[in-house]
């Protein structure tokens, strides 16, 4: 019995809540599984004769998809738990595409998954995120600063 058809997935506990992958890692993991999963419905939308049977359970996989698809906006991106989603999503997209080839669907040969997105480094994200902190604290110094010579503008213009 596979995963799907007990409903289970392979992350367990929700995934991690921090990621050493940038957003825009992330974002290319979710759009190479976007590909990859239009790929298997054009598949399996040229072939529905093949798989009339799985057809519904088909259609909830790609409703269900593009729902995490969608919402998976840069902040949702910052976390672990999007990643291991996305990688999620694949090995569930291997497992049809798998039956689709077995019920002859396909004309893709197996296994076309494209390769995951490369894992960062722990050093390289503590250097990133100390940096945006840089950034944070230089810039609300700034904004003060700012609002300080402002005030002292205008308490000579009203003297």
């Amino acid at each position: 019995m596979s995963f799907y058809e007990n409903g289970m997935t392979d992350v367990v506990g929700g995934g991690r809540l921090f990621s050493v992958l940038s957003p825009s890692a992330i974002k290319q993991e979710i759009d190479s599984v976007d590909h990859y999963i239009r790929r298997i419905d054009g598949d399996v939308q040229a072939h529905k004769d093949k798989v009339t049977d799985l057809l519904r359970d088909w259609h909830l996989f790609v409703e269900d998809w593009t729902t995490f698809r969608d919402g998976a906006g840069w902040f949702a991106r910052t976390t672990g738990a999007t990643y291991d989603k996305a990688l999620d999503y694949r090995k569930r997209a291997d497992a049809w595409d798998e039956l689709v080839h077995r019920r002859g669907a396909s004309t893709a040969p197996v296994g076309t998954t494209p390769a995951p997105a490369a894992t960062g480094d722990l050093v390289g994200s503590l250097v990133k995120l100390a940096g945006i902190g840089v950034a944070a604290y230089v810039g609300v110094s700034l904004i003060q600063i700012y609002k300080q010579r402002e005030k002292v503008n205008d308490d000579r213009s009203r003297a």
